[in-house]
């Protein structure tokens, strides 16, 4: 296996673990009232702010990667991507709960968006670079499986610590979680500085391919072709997805935790849920890409979110019924839980797909600077869009942002037609 490609997959273990203690518990510290009780609306500009310092870095990092050397920006990254979990740690377990631990938090989200703004394109780029060409699906998909079954490690590692902890959101509970989270993720950190442009499949690096190589001696799906209308539309489509989930996604740890809007579920209930939701994402996207290549890349994208909106859509009748107590909490509890489980693995699951579309269409020596567009449409329009959810959770509740999500989720599904007979087909193994 290629040198940057295990990296990205020891990255890939320890980030996700970490992602998946913290995405919970930053949520439930910051709006609890164990913690900061703080709005909906603040805890969306933290995610915010993130976004606007990554959206600053992400397009001059992608057209510098595709210039210049790719692991360099990676590992200016890192920089930015420590700072930010030691000013998480200090905010948390020095500060908090002080007055001036959400100033902390800002900074640190700030930190946290330029690393992921200058690292985003490039370490995309490079592990494209670095698997053959007619493999990538397949690779993204193996690595998203990986991805989900580490971060189902994170939640079912928190279950076990605050198990020891007691189990309540206390706020003793919420800064183990936190450290635990910040040291996964700073080990991810160090492990990609590590990643070369040396390693790279095609040519001896980026800087001397401008057009698509077959230097790894496997067959391209496209050797001169390039229709720009495919990675348009795919990147156009992931924008108004991200910005859809953004609103909704990380408001999902309060509508479990919070007592007075949400359900008021222990720690370890709503830990072991987010735990079986990331390992059912990630058989579903080794499912899908195995589908994908029987029907067809963008036609199992089209059928994989319509499905995802579909349990959307369940979690918010299901919302109204509970809520005009037609139905019991326990009926409720149930519901909510197959359908957000379903709705995550199948929204999830196409990621690895389009991902691996772009790649092979578009020429080496561009990929960072699609990759920076990949980036920008699911992290920094995802994150831009957070303050927007929260603000909407607090004046009207849960389900009209999900109805909102619901939405923008179905017009970015159906862009999809429009090159459902223009994708190139992936070669059978």
């Amino acid at each position: 296996m290629n040198w940057n490609v295990r990296l990205a997959y020891a990255q890939t273990i320890a980030q996700s673990i970490g992602f998946g203690i913290m995405s919970t518990a930053f949520s439930v510290f910051v709006t609890s009232t164990q913690g900061l009780d703080l709005s909906n609306f603040i805890l969306g500009n933290l995610f915010t702010v993130s976004g606007l310092a990554s959206t600053i870095f992400v397009f001059p990092s992608g057209w510098a990667a595709d210039k210049f050397r790719r692991d360099l920006l990676i590992r200016a990254s890192v920089f930015f991507g420590v700072i930010a979990q030691v000013v998480l740690i200090y905010a948390t377990l020095i500060v908090a709960p002080g007055p001036s631990t959400i100033d902390y938090l800002f900074l640190g989200r700030i930190f946290g968006g330029i690393g992921f703004g200058l690292s985003g394109p490039a370490a995309q780029a490079l592990l494209a670079d670095s698997i053959p060409s007619g493999q990538r699906s397949k690779t993204f998909a193996n690595m998203h499986f990986l991805n989900l079954s580490a971060a189902a490690i994170g939640p079912f590692l928190a279950v076990a610590l605050t198990l020891i902890l007691g189990d309540t959101w206390s706020l003793e509970a919420l800064q183990v979680l936190i450290f635990n989270a910040a040291f996964f993720m700073t080990v991810a950190y160090i492990v990609i500085f590590f990643a070369s442009d040396k390693y790279a499949l095609e040519g001896k690096n980026h800087l001397n391919n401008s057009n698509p190589s077959n230097n790894d001696k496997t067959p391209l799906i496209l050797k001169s072709s390039y229709d720009l209308t495919i990675p348009v539309i795919i990147v156009i489509s992931g924008v108004i997805i991200g910005f859809g989930a953004g609103a909704t996604v990380a408001f999902f740890p309060v509508l479990f935790a919070d007592p007075v809007i949400g359900y008021d579920l222990p720690p370890t209930f709503v830990y072991s849920v987010v735990g079986i939701g990331n390992i059912a994402t990630g058989f579903a996207g080794l499912a899908v890409q195995r589908l994908a290549k029987k029907i067809g890349r963008v036609q199992v994208m089209f059928l994989t979110q319509m499905s995802a909106i579909i349990c959307l859509l369940g979690i918010v009748v299901n919302l109204i019924l509970y809520q005009n107590n037609i139905i019991g909490a326990t009926i409720s509890i149930s519901l909510l839980v197959v359908f957000y489980i379903s709705r995550n693995a199948l929204m999830n699951a196409s990621g690895p797909i389009s991902r691996s579309l772009i790649m092979d269409i578009v020429p080496s020596s561009s990929r960072a600077k699609w990759n920076s567009m990949e980036t920008l449409a699911w992290g920094t329009f995802w994150a831009l869009s957070a303050s927007l959810g929260g603000f909407i959770v607090d004046s009207l509740g849960f389900i009209y942002v999900f109805l909102f999500t619901v939405t923008l989720y179905t017009i970015a599904t159906f862009m999809l037609l429009i090159i459902k007979n223009r994708a190139p087909s992936e070669a059978k193994e």
